[in-house]
């Protein structure tokens, strides 16, 4: 039984892009070098700091410790306005605890702005939620954040599947031997996720549901 479902949040379950770009847009104009920078969405499903080296290459030490607080302001005190779920995520999520699941997040988001958005969709529905920075503020990679998830929650590993749309994702997912799928309406590319062989994909949120019922029937037989 797969009865421990683990999801990444931004790209998986919530559209975030809009209110990311509008506040790291707002970050960089505070450095004057970079104020008409090209923010690229293929970068922003990653922790922060990794975000800002790949967008900004040159940026320096200083500017960085900058650009980091003044992204947190702006993201932090933004109205979410254009933060949308995806379509069927609600109906899945309840699905799936009527089925008796235990449902995670494991996401690279810190945890203040993990629980706005989660209560401005009034989703509280998840038995557990590692974030970044859920060890004392040390920023944790997406496959420390599973091991921390499993090692917290005693979890069986052959009951576990993470759901993602990135390679990070999968790629985790695969490191600490658990099932994965990717999810293929996120910000990932899809090349990039097939590479690193998923063992299953989805082209919506919905489509989990009949992945887990093909698992747990060949597991019977």
């Amino acid at each position: 039984m797969i009865n421990n479902i683990i999801f990444d949040l931004d790209g998986t379950l919530v559209d975030t892009i809009k209110d990311i770009i509008d506040s790291f847009n707002k970050a960089y104009r505070e450095i004057p070098r970079f104020i008409n920078i090209r923010i690229q969405k293929k970068y922003l499903s990653l922790p922060l700091s990794q975000a800002i080296m790949k967008i900004t290459p040159s940026i320096q030490a200083s500017e960085l410790r900058t650009l980091k607080k003044a992204f947190i302001n702006h993201y932090d005190s933004s109205s979410l306005s254009k933060t949308e779920l995806y379509p069927g995520v609600d109906d899945t999520l309840k699905f799936l605890k009527e089925n008796k699941r235990r449902l995670f997040i494991v996401t690279n988001k810190r945890a203040r702005p993990t629980k706005r958005i989660l209560d401005a969709f009034k989703i509280d529905i998840f038995d557990g939620i590692i974030t970044s920075d859920s060890n004392k503020g040390k920023i944790l990679t997406k496959q420390q954040m599973l091991s921390l998830l499993i090692k917290k929650r005693s979890l069986l590993k052959g009951t576990m599947m993470m759901i993602g749309d990135t390679e990070y994702d999968i790629a985790a997912a695969r490191s600490c031997g658990i099932i994965s799928v990717a999810a293929l309406y996120g910000y990932g590319k899809k090349s990039n996720l097939l590479k690193n062989g998923p063992d299953y994909t989805i082209k919506r949120i919905e489509d989990l549901k009949g992945v887990i019922s093909r698992i747990e029937r060949r597991a019977t037989l």
